[in-house]
């Protein structure tokens, strides 16, 4: 493999088209985050996109995550004859530096890359009741491909990544059902750590975890 850094740019708003095209693979660094705190663990995900004939700009539905503390390699399995990428940054996130080198080395060249089943075979489903103190969610999990969390309560619920989640420090606010009775879920990719919570008040109702191995 050939490295050849391809651009830097700084995100700052929440959704950005990448100005150029590529055509190989991609090494994505992320750097330069502002405010960043230890329980912090993604800047965000990027969103590949195809021109079609007579569709245009066509999203491919597959999300790339932004780990902020690992480089990660991109293979895409559709690229002819080139694509390109638009990020949607983290909203509480400020801004970070966005590095992105290609391959030289063309696709076709991956064919005998052996690269590990993205897909879950099973989903482990649970109910947290409420809590106004932090509750342990999910242990930690090595072959989890994706958690789901819906905040089926009357109080707004508090995730952090971490053993410990607190309202003054989380990572993710679900906000509790509304008058309307719309239940609002939270998704995340690839995550295989530990998941805590604590709703702003005590309450009624309870969160719903689902997790996808």
């Amino acid at each position: 493999m050939t490295w050849k850094r391809r651009g830097i740019w700084t995100i700052t708003q929440s959704e950005t088209k990448l100005p150029i095209s590529f055509t190989s693979a991609l090494a994505i660094k992320i750097s330069n985050v502002i405010g960043l705190k230890p329980t912090w663990y993604w800047a965000g995900y990027l969103n590949q996109y195809l021109t079609i004939p007579s569709l245009g700009l066509v999203r491919v539905e597959e999300k790339i995550n932004l780990p902020i503390t690992e480089t990660i390699l991109f293979i895409p399995k559709i690229y002819e004859p080139n694509y390109q990428l638009k990020l949607f940054k983290a909203d509480w996130i400020p801004s970070f530096t966005l590095t992105i080198y290609e391959d030289s080395m063309p696709l076709n060249s991956y064919s005998e890359v052996n690269i590990p089943n993205p897909n879950a075979s099973t989903t482990n489903s649970t109910a947290v009741p409420i809590s106004a103190t932090s509750v342990s969610f999910l242990a930690a999990n090595a072959n989890r491909k994706r958690l789901i969390v819906a905040n089926n309560s009357n109080q707004d619920l508090y995730i952090d990544f971490d053993a410990t989640a607190a309202v003054a420090d989380h990572t993710i606010k679900i906000p509790r059902v509304s008058a309307g009775g719309q239940i609002f879920t939270y998704e995340l990719d690839h995550y295989t750590g530990v998941v805590s919570g604590i709703w702003g008040a005590a309450g009624a109702g309870a969160a719903l975890v689902k997790e996808m191995v």
